[in-house]
């Protein structure tokens, strides 16, 4: 019931008009767009009207599709073409897809299941958070994880009135990014409101403060832990579905698992990256309906292929919008991919315009010129040029191609 099922289900309506369509989702909640929940905690959203792609009622309304809330799928009989739920009822199909995405991760630290620590993985928790937050009128944030989901809540639960700790186990903040960038991210990000811990993490929460491994308390009103997805591996596991060595479901070029007539797309799955052509997840969301759209038209040609992703995310936090695109120096090396690497700095528009404003860029590239990575941050026109680039690259384009559009 996520952005990848729904992707399927009403791509291969528009496709068959005849097909019955299910939608089987374990939770109460359906269409949430799952990126967009810390912008509840600011309220610059309306939760009900913007992060609610679709109810229940208009699914079936518009599309013909039935989708079943509260339904949990035990297992799945490959050799019959059943599925099994939780309520011991079993369901035939001529075609499955599996859409789950991804779980949170809710890391094992005494003290974690306090009533002011909380996850941020469904509308109902942001909600919770959000009236927790200001019923308490809470001073003191602590917000677990500097992934893009951790920076976006704490700039959600950044005001005048608070201070946000923001606590990750890595040596930077922002994974994929390279160690020297994303130190350089941290330190425009760092101010008297919003303070960062790397290689640091929480031994456990007691009352109203949070212990440190390196020896630091902490005092916190409430905590948000944030600190990344992995694929949900049960249902495969169970259903002898094969699993990439990361834990992502492992399809063909069809997106077709080991299993005939099982399909996987979204989270859930891996792709191979086109510059260093090792498996990667699924987290854009672009990404995420492109294989959707791969699975559902599969389910009636089996003819299109999705055979690569480029990685390519975008963040805007704290007025400064952050980019990657392609690979980063880990990923090179782990590929043996040989690289130089070039640090610029570059005015969004005229440099004598009141409005401009710098662009810091990492570029890396081959020693033939192409290029393989970049990583941008600024406060304008770091997602044109970075669109720009993740196009070049997408076509195995030079440097000598950049330097006629930026």
């Amino acid at each position: 019931g996520g952005t990848a099922g729904v992707s399927v289900a009403t791509h291969l309506r528009r496709k068959n008009e005849d097909v019955e369509i299910i939608i089987l989702e374990k939770s109460d909640e359906f269409a949430i767009s799952s990126c967009g929940l810390p912008y509840i905690l600011s309220n610059s959203l309306n939760a009900k009207d913007d992060v609610i792609g679709a109810t229940v009622a208009q699914m079936q309304r518009i599309f013909q599709i039935d989708v079943k809330l509260n339904t949990e799928v035990l297992t799945i009989k490959n050799e019959t073409k059943q599925i099994l739920l939780a309520n011991k009822t079993l369901l035939h199909y001529d075609k499955l897809v599996l859409a789950t995405g991804a779980l949170q991760l809710r890391p094992d630290i005494k003290g974690i299941l306090k009533g002011n620590v909380f996850s941020l993985n469904s509308l109902l928790s942001a909600q919770r958070i959000n009236d927790y937050f200001k019923g308490l009128d809470a001073r003191n944030i602590l917000v677990l994880g500097g992934g893009f989901i951790g920076l976006r809540t704490a700039e959600a639960l950044t005001n005048s009135n608070t201070k946000v700790n923001i606590i990750d186990k890595s040596s930077h903040i922002l994974a994929d990014f390279d160690y020297d960038f994303a130190t350089m991210v941290k330190n425009k990000l760092s101010t008297s409101r919003v303070y960062f811990y790397t290689n640091t993490t929480i031994n456990e929460f007691a009352s109203n403060k949070a212990i440190l491994s390196n020896g630091e308390n902490i005092n916190y009103d409430l905590a948000v832990i944030a600190t990344g997805n992995k694929p949900l591996i049960k249902l495969p596991i169970l259903s002898d579905i094969e699993l990439n060595p990361n834990g992502g479901i492992k399809v063909n070029e069809y997106l077709q698992t080991n299993i005939d007539d099982i399909y996987a797309c979204g989270e859930n799955i891996e792709i191979k990256n086109i510059v260093n052509n090792k498996e990667m997840p699924i987290n854009d969301a672009s990404l995420v309906v492109r294989s959707a759209k791969v699975v559902a038209e599969n389910l009636i040609t089996n003819k299109t292929k999705f055979t690569h992703a480029l990685k390519n995310y975008i963040l805007k936090v704290f007025g400064y919008t952050i980019g990657i695109c392609g690979c980063n120096e880990e990923e090179l090396k782990s590929a043996d991919i040989p690289y130089h690497k070039l640090y610029f700095s570059q005015s969004n528009s005229e440099i004598y315009l009141k409005s401009s404003s710098f662009i810091n860029a990492k570029l890396l590239f081959g020693y033939d010129g192409k290029i393989l990575g970049a990583q941008l941050m600024g406060k304008k026109g770091v997602d044109k040029r970075l669109n720009i680039i993740a196009s070049i690259i997408n076509h195995g384009g030079n440097i000598n191609e950049l330097a006629e559009f930026i």
